[in-house]
């Protein structure tokens, strides 16, 4: 066996070391590999360590191999036999000792050779042109590809076959581009419909997860306690934070957003997306506080607007407080029990519970984060039907100036007595709202089994009469 010959020897099983990998194989001498060092200028005395440790075995003293590019495949392929053969005598340890240690030694004191490090830089050198020649064709496959519209998908290709084709030991010539595009086409066009279908979903995901983890200072949601039970039930919206499509259009979350979204490794980026916005908390809190604002002061204005509230100022001497501290006049108009929206249907709506943004596959986030639904804010207007309703109802239970956080926080429940007097087998105890639904729909004929009646007149001061709290 060779001792001065680097032998490629992974594949002898368990007991042999793994030495020079690449060097000796007869295929990383491909001519598409520019030499590194020409032959006429190898000193005398290091030819024959070069030659041997690019691919050839040169002949010399120690060296029982014979010549030629082949020369350490058949080597390689005899010890194997002899391996194969001995296999089952290997189950005698002294056997084996005494078969691999001549084997093991010669590539020790091979390992102790000075030029082994000459070894090592040769090879290394190798490599890197080979990877520098893959590099050159990968960068200007990519050029081509960008100059065609296709740099947001080409983040997004993965796959052997992608590497196979963008990655070559050649230079790229048009005749080889035109070959190679139309497999990178099939690619990008797959590359691109995966990033359209993912990309939304994680920019809303990376955007409501900064509002959950920032509700303390945002203030979006409060504790309920019915004051029948000691533990609290699921808080309650409080006010709105801005839907993801607002958000992504403010600069300092877009830059973030758009650098992260060109990596095709997004799942290792989105922890660090998440702290680089918490870390621009300071700027992107002002706009969300603005965009709140807004939308509070127009929605309060419509239903400041309506003719039948207009001269209604008993509830501006009882501002409502939250968590110990009072909230602001829009605020305040928005969350009273008889602030009630309608948008294209005869449905109660309350703010801001009803104008959230409802998902097809909600997030985990989305369900206690209140995210609004652009279309919701446009949408609405005041209820005035139900709002007359409410304001006597509330008259009638002695809270007129109630918020319907605080009706539901009661935990009241309510039993029409129309209903009860027309079919007593069958009544319903309602929540706040519900009831409000249900008056409203005996009011416009959508009930025809209930008894019909005028909100203004005196059927509607029996049925408030006949109206039934149960705790």
């Amino acid at each position: 066996m060779a001792r001065h010959a680097t032998i490629y020897l992974s594949d002898i099983h368990y007991f042999m070391f793994i030495v020079r990998r690449q060097s000796l194989c007869a295929k990383f001498s491909s001519s598409s590999v520019h030499p590194l060092i020409h032959a006429k200028h190898i000193p005398a005395h290091f030819e024959p360590l070069l030659v041997i440790a690019h691919v050839h075995i040169f002949p010399g003293p120690g060296i029982n191999i014979s010549g030629g590019q082949y020369a350490l495949r058949a080597e390689v392929q005899k010890i194997r036999k002899e391996f194969k053969a001995n296999k089952k005598k290997f189950k005698d340890e002294n056997y084996l000792r005494a078969w691999l240690l001549p084997r093991t030694s010669a590539i020790s004191s091979f390992l102790d050779r000075q030029h082994w490090e000459l070894f090592n830089q040769v090879e290394d050198d190798q490599i890197y042109e080979i990877k520098k020649l893959e590099n050159q064709f990968r960068d200007d496959v990519v050029k081509r590809l960008e100059e065609l519209g296709w740099e947001d998908d080409i983040r997004f290709a993965s796959g052997r076959e992608w590497l196979k084709l963008v990655f070559q030991r050649r230079s790229l010539t048009d005749r080889i581009w035109n070959n190679l595009y139309p497999k990178l086409q099939n690619l990008l066009e797959t590359a691109r419909i995966y990033r359209l279908k993912y990309l939304p979903g994680w920019r809303k995901e990376v955007i409501i997860e900064l509002w959950t983890r920032k509700h303390l200072e945002l203030r979006t949601q409060v504790a309920v306690y019915h004051r029948h039970m000691p533990i609290a039930l699921n808080p309650a919206s409080v006010r709105l934070v801005p839907p993801v499509s607002e958000a992504l259009s403010w600069e300092c979350i877009k830059q973030v957003i758009d650098a992260a979204s060109t990596n095709p490794r997004i799942c290792s980026t989105h922890l660090k997306t998440s702290c680089r916005l918490v870390g621009k908390w300071e700027v992107i809190h002002p706009s969300v506080e603005a965009w709140r604002r807004n939308v509070e002061s127009k929605l309060a204005g419509r239903l400041r607007g309506d003719k039948v509230f207009e001269s209604d100022s008993a509830h501006s001497t009882n501002q409502t407080w939250i968590s110990g501290q009072p909230v602001s006049q829009d605020l305040d108009v928005l969350l009273r029990a008889d602030s009630v929206f309608q948008f294209s249907d005869n449905i109660v709506r309350y703010f801001p519970g009803d104008f959230l943004e409802i998902s097809s596959t909600p997030l985990q986030e989305l369900v206690n984060t209140p995210v609004a639904l652009p279309s919701s804010i446009e949408e609405a207007r005041p209820f005035v039907l139900a709002r007359k309703l409410a304001k006597s109802l509330l008259r009638y239970l002695g809270y007129p100036n109630a918020t319907h956080l605080g009706l539901n926080a009661r935990g009241e429940r309510f039993v029409c007595g129309a209903c009860v007097h027309h079919d007593s087998q069958f009544a319903i105890a309602y929540d706040w709202k519900e009831l409000l639904n249900h008056f409203i729909a005996i009011s416009s004929g959508l009930q025809s089994d209930n008894v019909l009646f005028d909100l203004d007149g005196s059927n509607f001061a029996n049925l408030r009469r006949m109206l039934r709290s149960t705790h």
